[in-house]
């Protein structure tokens, strides 16, 4: 969620590009990741914080938490950052492995640190996997990174509650291109659709209001992370319309699709 990307560089890591000042307001990450500067700078605020990261700085990017994202270009006219996605899972089980109080304080929300030469290191180990390196060899290497990380005193938040809302963005985000519905998801958890209603409602929200962000938010990654055609992300998303996609997108975040990789004239 960040800006304009070359093909992604594997499972592992995207590299990404973006040549325009933007804002992404209200943005939930489908999962945790490290953010690494390598241009610009990033800004990232939330219900009770706020961080600032430059060149040679990490992020860690907490997930189910709503973001103000702003991504500035250096003055050559380039925001560029490498991020690598992970799992809780992998979070949870480097964090077993810090002895208590060897690292600093976990706190709510995202986090920066200052890179360090072991930092480095240990993010390049991942971001760039050595030929035939195996599944589990590189979650190994991601738990180090985030055990480095946390002893420089950049932890991943803490969960969120797992409330409705979160848990039928979960199911949408498996399968975004599948033609969702009301009755679809209530069936999944287990309730029927007037419930499903109420209780979304009760939070704040409801199904198509979901169904719809997390689209956008997905497909706004596949703009930034890919070089795949306008149409072929509307596709990927659920959306038969390119067009029709185009103006959701718009609504969502106040620009058109092809200028989310445009660079200023």
């Amino acid at each position: 969620m960040d800006g304009q990307a070359t093909e992604a560089s594997g499972p592992w890591g995207q590299t990404l590009r973006q040549y325009r000042h933007a804002v992404f307001r209200q943005l939930i990450a489908p999962s945790p990741a490290v953010i690494r500067v390598v241009s610009g700078t990033k800004r990232i605020r939330w219900d009770g914080g706020e961080l600032e990261a430059a060149p040679g700085q990490l992020i860690v990017l907490t997930d189910g938490l709503p973001l103000t994202v702003e991504n500035l270009p250096a003055l050559r006219g380039l925001y560029q950052a490498e991020v690598l996605p992970f799992t809780r899972r992998l979070a949870t089980s480097a964090y077993d492995r810090i002895e208590p109080g060897a690292a600093g304080v976990r706190k709510t929300g995202c986090a920066v640190a200052r890179a360090t030469v072991a930092i480095n290191e240990a993010f390049d180990a991942v971001f760039r996997p050595g030929v035939g390196r195996s599944e589990a060899i590189q979650s190994l290497r991601v738990e180090e990174l985030l055990i480095w990380l946390a002893e420089a005193g950049a932890w991943l938040g803490p969960d969120t509650p797992a409330n409705l809302t979160s848990r039928l963005r979960k199911l949408v985000v498996d399968r975004p291109q599948s033609d969702w519905s009301a009755d679809d998801e209530a069936r999944v958890l287990g309730m029927s659709a007037a419930t499903l209603r109420r209780r979304l409602a009760a939070e704040g929200t409801g199904f198509a209001a979901i169904l719809t962000d997390v689209r956008m938010t997905l497909a706004l990654g596949l703009l930034q992370a890919t070089d795949w055609q306008v149409g072929k992300i509307a596709a990927a998303v659920g959306y038969e319309s390119q067009s029709r996609f185009a103006v959701r997108f718009r609504l969502r975040f106040g620009t058109a699709p092809h200028e989310i990789r445009s660079r200023l004239p």
